[in-house]
């Protein structure tokens, strides 16, 4: 959502041409038949942040994701669907513990590295490379299922490249900022 964003919008151009800061919320029609849209860009955007900060809150979202999923997908066996459940509840269960160590690490002053903060896209590629590994093994998958989970591998596995390029690290500034 990010990269789209500012390459769409023309972030920099206008910024150059006004001075101002662009607003992201700003971005995104709002007005009249457009307010259909709002459930996509909530979601977009708390995929946006999730992927940002990474770390329990990513974990969290895989969790909850694979809870959706479980309810969502009743032509599955419910084997099949308790399994996909089970593990959203791993990663949510995790997710809650990490979150909890980093707090407490923060709250008494321990150093924690990326408490809360950015991880540079370091969860995302993890759990892209994930991905690439279910698309090559998961034999029992079909070919779209693989295909999908190929393209979000190679898009996740460029998030922590992107960070630390100019144009990528000025992207995250203004979506942050």
């Amino acid at each position: 959502m990010v990269p789209l964003t500012y390459i769409a919008a023309d972030v920099p151009g206008r910024i150059d041409r006004t001075g101002a800061l662009v607003d992201p919320k700003t971005l995104w029609p709002t007005d009249g038949l457009f307010v259909v849209l709002l459930p996509l860009e909530v979601l977009l955007r708390l995929g946006a942040w999730a992927a940002i900060l990474g770390g329990p809150l990513l974990l969290g979202a895989f969790g909850a994701s694979g809870l959706v999923l479980a309810v969502a997908r009743r032509r599955r066996s419910g084997r099949h669907r308790f399994v996909i459940a089970a593990v959203g509840l791993a990663c949510l269960a995790l997710a809650a513990v990490a979150g909890l160590v980093a707090g407490l690490a923060w709250s008494y002053g321990a150093v924690y590295p990326d408490a809360f903060g950015l991880d540079s896209g370091r969860t995302v590629a993890v759990l892209g490379t994930a991905a690439g590994v279910l698309a090559l093994a998961g034999r029992r998958l079909g070919t779209r299922t693989r295909s999908a989970l190929a393209v979000l591998s190679i898009l996740a596995v460029t998030v922590p490249i992107v960070h630390v390029t100019t144009t990528g690290a000025e992207m995250l500034t203004w979506y942050l900022d």
